[in-house]
């Protein structure tokens, strides 16, 4: 039977933590079937699961003040899973990242400039696929902690909670995203920029699990969150693209306009993502709790309510 695919959200009339587990159960089956049905689409299956493992850890680091011990085991397992797929995926993104800065700088480059590049990188993905077999042991490695989650999951129970462990949740990574932002705005170093993304990535996946209560233009808010993560994705693929370089005799123009061209276009992406955090993260944290908690607090209640009129009747 395939693995039920719910929305990444609240439901009107659903307690929150009853939604969240079956959320987190939901997408821990479905990195099981996405690894047990690979069928020699290895690296498919290792991106869809990781990028899975990523959306749990977020629903257990939302729920960590309301389960500590879940949360760290669970974050602990889904991070280790994620480490062993993560080198894989990079045999996709050197290609994707030449692809993304020639079509950046299309105009003012020659077509076909480098194309003997990418079918040099293309070729080198290929051997290396097919000599290696990590991939296959990854993946067996990823399921088998699955199914260790599977039964922590069945155990567990979140349905009896208020608002206030949430909140805490949210406005700490809020904060650390902040925090980072400031810190990247100073001194413009990749590595910060890198633990920027993971915790807006976390805040953004947040606000979708919460976005029936988000206080505020939820959409406008996400569409902005999303737009900082793709500027810090992408300046993580061209620094991919950047070491897979190294070990390629290219000319002496070629390596400096390629150089160039990745100098020009990080810069840009650093630029947008320090600006668009600044005008996405203006809100106070105390603000952004406060309203948030009302909200959640709120809707807490009308399930409550629900419920209660329902054992009545």
């Amino acid at each position: 039977m395939p693995a039920i695919k719910l929305p990444y959200r609240l439901e009107p009339g659903e307690a929150p933590g009853s939604r969240f587990l079956a959320i987190a159960r939901s997408l821990n089956d479905r990195i099981v079937e996405d690894i047990e049905g690979a069928e020699g689409d290895e690296l498919e299956s290792a991106y869809g699961a990781r990028k899975k493992l990523k959306r749990m850890r977020a629903v257990f680091r939302l729920m960590r003040h309301v389960d500590p011990d879940a949360y760290d085991a669970e974050n602990q397992r889904c991070r280790d899973a994620g480490r062993a797929l993560g080198p894989f995926r990079d045999r996709d993104v050197e290609g994707r990242a030449l692809d993304e800065l020639v079509a950046h700088f299309a105009p003012a480059l020659d077509e076909g400039l480098f194309d003997h590049l990418r079918e040099r990188l293309a070729a080198r993905r290929a051997s290396e696929a097919l000599a290696d077999s990590g991939i296959r042991a990854a993946l067996n490695f990823a399921r088998a902690h699955a199914h260790l989650t599977r039964a922590t999951l069945s155990a567990l129970n979140w349905q009896k909670i208020d608002a206030k462990p949430i909140v805490k949740s949210v406005v700490g990574d809020y904060k650390k995203a902040r925090k980072l932002q400031a810190k990247v705005a100073a001194h413009r170093i990749h590595e910060d920029a890198h633990q920027m993304r993971k915790y807006i990535k976390y805040h953004w996946l947040h606000v979708r699990l919460l976005r029936p209560v988000w206080p505020g233009d939820y959409r406008h808010y996400q569409a902005q969150l999303r737009s900082i993560v793709d500027d810090l994705g992408a300046l993580q693929d061209i620094e991919v693209l950047a070491g897979a370089l190294a070990p390629i005799n290219l000319s002496q123009s070629e390596t400096r306009l390629l150089h160039a061209l990745i100098e020009a276009r990080s810069k840009a992406l650093l630029d947008s993502a320090i600006q668009g955090t600044a005008i996405a993260l203006d809100a106070k944290p105390k603000q952004l709790g406060f309203a948030l908690e009302d909200a959640l607090s709120g809707f807490i209640a009308a399930v409550n309510e629900q419920e209660q009129g329902a054992i009545a009747s």
